[in-house]
């Protein structure tokens, strides 16, 4: 049983927390906490207290176990519904709901416990329940934005094209900041792009549908599987088919591209040969002017971030393309151009080699020389392609479907003159 010395400790210690997080002294008040907590476990302060700092540095697993301590200490409202939100960052759905049904039965008509819920069902793909949540968050608060597009989202995936047009442009309407405007924007374009192209069969119409994207597919894969490859490992012949295709499809659709910029230093053979078929220019990303429209290039995407870096950095209008896309795991990210998707593991015929003279430390002009072969390889197995390999028959999809989301970039419409 706990002493009352201890307690008043645990209490000195907490009460200490809160004063440094309100100077902004946080990582003093964290040990505070930390030390209320040896002298007092069951002081539910103390474990919410730490549950919210850790909640706000992306502990997200440390902030669901301190938030479940304080719901079985007290059984809050407030506690159950912080598990429930971290929970759903975690993408344990089903725990998540269990959470937020706790908090109905202490409140059955709080719209924010009920938007919750619809984000769960949601994100589990469970529409009608999440629907059924959001439409008595959107009564009580039926000027809000971010309800609204989740309803139009909903109505979207179960092909409710008419009820999901209705309620994103009434989130447009009540949305108040450009970002979201432009996040809204491309859920009306995704509206259209289903009416347009009727039941998803295939990879290619997946990538082309949700987002405007261009699935290019290789040599044994033309965008018509249903999924993602698990692994995916590129010959040279792969390479150069998913390369020619893309040429031709820039020819196709009259894409005024100005240089080609490789986003790391394995990307580099990738970028080259790509100039080479489109007769344009390998430039660096500091080397990039405002009149540039660049093709960004990755040849192996495993982490979206850097994609997402060079497009916050590049001073003109940008094309992306990814070889070898292998980060849905972990983002949402799709660039505009995917060679092929692969779930868990992807790589490209001169990366082993590439990787081992840098973890040996090797000179630069061994580095250099190893990517030089690569290129010359790419290039001369690319000079021996028969059409039939290239199959660019695949590529008729992109003239019947014509609403990919750069096509304006591609084509230097938003180019500073």
């Amino acid at each position: 049983m706990l002493s009352e010395p201890q307690h008043d400790e645990a209490i000195v210690h907490f009460q200490r927390g809160l004063v440094l997080e309100q100077a902004n002294r946080v990582e003093e008040a964290v040990e505070e906490y930390r030390r209320a907590l040896e002298h007092n476990p069951h002081l539910a302060e103390a474990h919410d207290a730490l549950g919210n700092y850790y909640h706000r540095h992306g502990l997200l697993a440390k902030a669901a176990e301190e938030f479940r301590i304080v719901a079985n200490l007290e059984g809050g409202f407030l506690a159950h519904f912080n598990i429930g939100c971290v929970l759903i960052e975690l993408g344990r759905y089903d725990e998540a709901i269990d959470a937020l049904l706790q908090c109905l039965t202490l409140d059955a008509d709080d719209p924010a416990v009920h938007y919750q819920l619809g984000l769960a069902h949601f994100l589990k793909g469970d529409d009608y329940a999440a629907l059924y949540h959001l439409q008595i968050t959107r009564q009580r608060y039926p000027n809000d934005s971010s309800i609204h597009t989740l309803i139009g989202r909903c109505h979207l995936r179960l092909g409710a094209y008419d009820d999901a047009e209705m309620a994103l442009h009434t989130a447009l309407r009540y949305a108040l900041r450009d970002i979201d405007r432009l996040r809204i924007m491309m859920y009306v374009q995704a509206v259209a792009r289903y009416r347009e192209i009727g039941v998803v069969h295939s990879i290619r119409e997946r990538f082309y549908a949700d987002h405007g994207a261009a699935y290019l597919g290789s040599t044994h894969d033309d965008g018509r599987s249903s999924h993602e490859f698990a692994d995916f490992h590129f010959t040279y012949p792969d390479i150069a088919v998913t390369l020619y295709r893309l040429t031709r499809l820039a020819r196709w659709q009259h894409w005024r591209l100005s240089c080609v910029v490789p986003l790391d230093r394995l990307t580099e053979p990738l970028a080259r040969a790509l100039a080479m078929l489109l007769e344009i220019p390998v430039r660096r990303p500091e080397d990039l002017r405002a009149d540039d429209v660049a093709l960004l290039v990755l040849a192996v995407g495993h982490q979206a971030e850097l994609l997402k870096l060079a497009l916050e950095r590049a001073p003109c209008p940008a094309v992306t393309f990814c070889l070898g896309l292998n980060w849905l795991r972990h983002s949402a990210v799709v660039p505009d151009l995917i060679g092929v998707a692969a779930r868990d593991t992807c790589s490209i015929p001169w990366e082993p080699e590439f990787r081992r003279l840098r973890a040996h430390g090797a000179p630069a002009d061994q580095l250099d020389h190893c990517l030089n072969q690569a290129f010359h390889h790419l290039v001369a197995v690319m000079q021996t392609l028969s059409p039939e390999a290239i199959n660019v028959q695949n590529l008729t999809f992109f003239q019947t479907f014509r609403h990919l989301r750069f096509l304006e970039r591609a084509s230097g419409a938003s180019a500073v003159p």
